[in-house]
């Protein structure tokens, strides 16, 4: 028979399922059987940004468990995997619960103000389609907040951005501390995620610890 395929959609997660036709049967009938007995087994592909953060666990669930093997089979050849294959398997897996939708990554994009076109004719069209550069000027307030990462700095647009970047993730990465020193001034910076989603970490630990007892 001929392959009948349905996407299936909903905000945040995307399904297409696809079968062949028994001879005979009609393509609409074969595609509702393959959407059910889709969306019964995998239910729906999960979708986000590319950057995670992820701990040790989960990692070696990602790398070595068979029902990760099986989901790397299915984005093989999916356009955009990136944005996609580790909430999809996160979200089937047992650490489905421990999931805080927060990449810790600060960046802003220059069409969150209106019309970027201005913004990108005057950083240059190699900047066409990229978020907003960090500059000197706003720099302290970036480090100050609740971000592991920012993006972006560019030496040719400030490099003395590049610089005060690059000791916030020095002093970060070699004591922890949340104190960084930009210009002589003492910045504290803010709990990773913020104060409420330190809060909720708090409560998921509490949460498995007591499920562990």
């Amino acid at each position: 028979g001929e392959p009948a395929s349905e996407a299936v959609t909903c905000p945040g997660h995307v399904q297409e399922v696809s079968e062949t036709c028994p001879p005979g049967e009609p393509a609409s009938e074969a595609a509702r059987r393959a959407r059910e007995a889709a969306l019964e087994s995998l239910r729906y592909l999960h979708t986000g940004s590319q950057w995670v953060v992820v701990d040790r666990a989960f990692c070696h669930y990602l790398a070595k468990d068979e029902r990760a093997m099986r989901w790397r089979k299915v984005f093989a050849a999916r356009f955009l995997a990136d944005e996609s294959f580790v909430q999809t398997v996160l979200m089937h897996s047992p650490f489905a619960s421990t999931n805080v939708n927060n990449n810790l990554r600060w960046i802003q994009w220059p069409q969150q103000f209106g019309d970027p076109t201005p913004y990108w004719e005057k950083l240059g069209w190699s900047f066409v389609g990229g978020p907003t550069v960090i500059n000197a000027t706003e720099a302290p307030s970036v480090f100050a907040g609740p971000f592991l990462v920012a993006r972006k700095v560019d030496p040719l647009v400030d490099a003395e951005a590049v610089r005060l970047y690059d000791g916030w993730m020095g002093i970060k990465l070699k004591n922890g501390t949340s104190r960084v020193w930009l210009n002589g001034s003492l910045i504290e910076q803010e709990p990773l995620g913020g104060w409420a989603l330190q809060q909720q970490w708090a409560q998921q630990q509490q949460q498995q610890q007591q499920q562990q007892q």
